[in-house]
């Protein structure tokens, strides 16, 4: 505590030593304000981010590559993808149940074979160092059954010696609602010139 009543936040770290033949405990305490102003900072910074990332529909991921099929995301992001958030604290995942997940779309859903595949293709591309980022659509199983379409992009800041990823972060959108109305728009543009054939036909 300060002069003026301000409580000052200490670490304090005890130490047997001896002195003079005799033993004595050594008492350091050190004010860590710097860093605890900074540790609520970051907290702060943290939930920003966070906050702004679910405001603007955006969920975040990452990956570690020296950690076997692990991938990290925000709760938001699990959701997204149909998976139930974690209670961990570092938030892990593995990167096998999401591509499980797509395969089982891929089973049930024969039409989405090529999206599905280029997904994969571009994911380990990204990885091995066949492309610079990592991009893809894809659909995504979601536990009551429907399904949502994802836009996946990533950045690889990371890379060792063999052009190997070492590190992806990435952001994942929502475009369900996008995808519906393009392919509505496609359908009819399909019909319109359907009946514009037919109508040649007759004249």
């Amino acid at each position: 505590q300060r002069t003026d009543g301000t409580p000052v936040p200490v670490d304090i770290t005890m130490h047997a030593v001896t002195l003079d033949e005799k033993p004595v405990m050594l008492v350091v305490i050190r004010d860590i304000t710097e860093r605890k102003r900074a540790e609520e900072e970051l907290a702060l910074l943290n939930q920003l981010v966070h906050g702004a990332l679910e405001s603007a529909a955006v969920s975040a991921w990452w990956i570690d590559l020296k950690e076997e099929d692990t991938f990290h995301a925000l709760d938001t992001t699990a959701r997204l993808i149909g998976i139930e958030p974690a209670e961990s604290p570092d938030k892990a995942y593995r990167i096998s149940q999401w591509a499980e997940q797509l395969l089982s779309v891929k089973s049930s859903n024969p039409e989405y074979a090529d999206v599905i595949d280029d997904t994969f293709e571009q994911f380990q591309g990204a990885i091995s160092g066949k492309y610079e980022t990592y991009m893809a659509t894809y659909p995504t199983p979601m536990p009551d059954g429907s399904i949502k379409w994802i836009d996946a992009r990533a950045q690889v800041p990371e890379r060792d010696d063999q052009g190997q990823a070492l590190l992806m972060v990435g952001t994942l959108i929502d475009i369900t609602a996008l995808k519906q109305i393009g392919d509505e728009l496609l359908e009819a543009k399909n019909e319109a010139e359907a009946a514009n054939q037919i109508g040649r036909a007759h004249v």
